[in-house]
């Protein structure tokens, strides 16, 4: 087929497509319309049925009693509904007339009817809105009393302005109260007193604060008007040094003439603040000038008669008190300044910047330390001495050399110089002089805040409110002491340099609820440690009995892993060593004491039991002992170790090796109550056991 013949083809399509189309348009009448009722019931409303039933409730006489009270409701509530439309169509005419007419001063009674025909026709709309009434001229009567108000608060802004043309004059006072209250009762904010509140804001920055030129504030009356306006004139003024004080009375004076609470509230505490600032600036000018301190009195009388919270603190009735609480002021203020400055360099980077600082141990840490070494030789006075003057000649009795074999782990230079007499005395001082100082890391810190009180001491003696405010900045800006000493060193060297030993107590306070956790969180481990004899009766009879479990193992491993983060993941001992070694020391004896407690609370002790607990001793020293060696101290010279391992020796020994071990005098730090408990624990009931411990008592009784 060619191309002519196929667009033949397909236009006679088309043509047949035309015709079709017009005779349908030619059908299109409101007859059929009308017989179709599918687009009778779209277009029209309600179907022929629904029609129908309307045409029957249009007849009364067919309808029943229900469906006439039904009825009569439906047509009672439109009416009701019309009467308030018509109500409302009235006050928006009124509201229409009010606000095109031409404003005057005496506007306010108009303005007042505004608010109450606003507030009515809202209420109205709001109402019908929650009920739900589905009649549509209900929104468009709420749109144009919105679009009405809208202009009435336009015309308040223009009628304030009016008033107070700007920040410095009032028009008419009395008309302006009665404004304020009337916006203040319809609880209506003005724009323009948004920006009038700034302007008087940035006037009381004139006139206190420093970075302005001086500016004098005149109150001038009109008494001349037609009505009473009052206006301020603002003018340089470099002449008087305190004539901010009139002008701050002018001022205060002026705000009182517009009766605004919000306002006076908003100004007062910045008002407050500066004032407090420029009187104690200009202290000395104030304080011997007569004329100044009058007209500060008079000021303070103002202010608290008018409700203004100014310098309330001033307030008296003699030139003499005045001036006293005048001198009371300028010290506050300079302490909230020089605290300011503390505070400032606390959130400075001098927190971050660290030296070393060598200082005199304290005595109580130096005594902590040191007793271990002299526990010896009180030992030797309280027990040796004694002993020899009662029984010299009884073989039995303690031999005055009994801590020949303690001091065997002592180096024997120190031996030497123990028993040396007095030609050493000024070595040994340079020495023991030595010993008492101590290099520990401090910040930058301390320097800077004594040199802030150290500028505040000039002023006053009394220093307690700058070390209250260092007290209370340094809990939140240092690291805790958990993970370093840097605030114990820093209120050490303050407490020195300020000679203040409230800081080194409130420091020492902080650290020892520090050292009450870790002594909890140690605790909580060694609990865990199970040393009661649980071994099953097949575990008792082989070679296994009384060895460790995995349990017990892993336990010992975790107090392994907590002195290894003490150590190796905090700050401690690199920002104070001596300290450090200290509580490393205070955690073995804690660790050593609580075992001992342990073994102490055992009515009865197995032999199995008495194996474990003693490879727990063991353990437990493999574990402690290392760490007393890294803070370069003895074995030795911890106590707690020689009586935890005599405790260890009556647990895995028989009787007659304790007794020769108490004869040797090993056994002298361990009380008689406890021996005897061990013993009692550990050996069953008998006859030669009995004996010891009476032998035990009377040697004890006897020195």
């Amino acid at each position: 087929m060619s191309i002519e013949s196929l667009i033949a083809s397909y236009q006679r399509r088309y043509d047949e497509l035309d015709e079709n189309i017009a005779s349908i348009a030619r059908g299109v009448n409101f007859a059929s319309l009308s017989n179709n009722p599918r687009l009778v019931q779209q277009f029209h409303g309600p179907s022929n049925t629904e029609s129908e039933n309307e045409e029957q409730e249009a007849d009364l006489s067919k309808l029943s009693i229900a469906q006439l009270n039904r009825k009569y409701d439906d047509v009672d509530n439109y009416i009701v509904e019309l009467q308030k439309i018509e109500l409302l169509s009235r006050k928006l005419d009124e509201i229409n007339v009010l606000l095109s007419k031409k404003k005057s001063v005496s506007d306010l009674l108009d303005f007042q009817q505004l608010f109450t025909l606003f507030r009515s026709a809202k209420e109205t709309t709001t109402a019908a809105a929650s009920a739900n009434v589905n009649i549509v001229i209900y929104k468009h009567i709420a749109k144009s009393v919105e679009t009405a108000f809208a202009l009435f608060v336009e015309q308040l802004e223009e009628y304030l302005r009016f008033l107070l043309p700007d920040e410095y004059t009032i028009e008419n006072i009395s008309i302006l109260n009665e404004f304020n209250a009337l916006l203040d009762k319809n609880a209506t904010k003005l724009e323009s007193y948004s920006k009038l509140r700034s302007q008087w804001d940035s006037l009381v920055d004139k006139l206190l604060s420093p970075k302005h030129t001086k500016f004098k504030l005149t109150l001038v009356d009109d008494k001349f008007a037609d009505y009473d306006s009052i206006s301020l004139v603002l003018t340089e003024d470099e002449t008087s040094v305190t004539g901010f004080i009139k002008s701050v009375r002018n001022l205060l004076e002026f705000i009182n003439f517009l009766q605004l609470d919000t306002l006076k509230h908003y100004l007062n505490s910045k008002i407050s603040l500066l004032l407090i600032n420029k009187i104690s600036v200009n202290i000395d000018g104030i304080v011997n000038n007569k004329e100044s301190i009058d007209g500060l009195k008079i000021l303070v009388d103002y202010s608290t008669s008018t409700n203004w919270n100014v310098l309330a603190g001033l307030h008296s009735t003699d030139t003499k008190s005045i001036e006293e609480k005048l001198n009371k002021l300028h010290l506050d203020w300079i302490i909230d300044n020089f605290i300011n400055d503390i505070r400032k360099a606390f959130n400075s980077e001098l927190i971050e910047k660290t030296k070393e600082w060598t200082h005199s141990i304290d005595t109580s840490i130096q005594s902590k330390e040191s007793q271990n070494k002299k526990f010896k030789d009180t030992q030797k006075e309280s027990q040796t001495d004694p002993q020899n003057e009662k029984v010299e000649d009884d073989d039995d009795a303690w031999n005055e050399d009994w801590d020949d074999a303690w001091d065997e782990d002592e180096p024997k230079t120190e031996i030497a110089t123990e028993t040396k007499p007095q030609a050493g005395t000024a070595a040994e001082s340079n020495a023991e002089q030595d010993s008492n100082k101590s290099i520990i890391v401090i910040t930058e810190l301390p320097t800077e805040v004594e040199s802030i009180v150290e500028k505040y001491r000039q002023h006053s003696s009394d220093v307690s409110y700058l070390i209250s405010s260092v007290k209370a900045l340094s809990l939140s800006k240092y690291p805790p002491l958990s993970r370093s000493f840097l605030l114990l060193n820093d209120m050490t060297y303050l407490a020195s340099r300020l000679d203040s030993p409230e800081l080194v107590r409130f420091a020492e306070s902080n650290w020892n609820q520090y050292l009450v956790t870790f002594y909890q969180g140690l605790k909580s481990i060694l609990g865990s440690l199970n040393l009661s004899d649980s071994d099953s009766n097949d575990a008792q009879e082989d070679d296994t009995y009384g060895e460790l479990d995995d349990y017990n193992l892993n336990q010992l491993s975790l107090i392994y892993s907590w002195f290894d983060t003490l150590v190796s993941e905090t700050d401690l001992q690199q920002t104070n060593n001596e300290r450090f070694k200290q509580l490393i020391i205070q955690l073995v004896e804690f660790v050593n004491a609580w075992l001992i407690h342990k073994i102490l609370s055992f009515f009865e002790i197995t032999e199995g039991q008495s194996t474990k607990i003693a490879n727990i001793i063991d353990s437990l020293n493999n574990v402690t002992v290392p760490y007393v060696m890294q803070i370069g101290e003895s074995q030795a010279n911890i106590k707690s170790y020689n009586k935890l391992n005599n405790y260890k020796f009556l647990l895995n020994n028989h009787l007659k090796d304790i007794m020769d071990r108490f004869y040797q005098g090993e056994l002298f730090d361990m009380e008689t109550d406890e021996l005897i408990k061990v013993i009692k624990s550990v050996f069953i009931h008998s006859e030669l056991r009995d004996n010891y411990i009476n032998e035990i008592i009377e040697f004890r009784n006897m020195t």
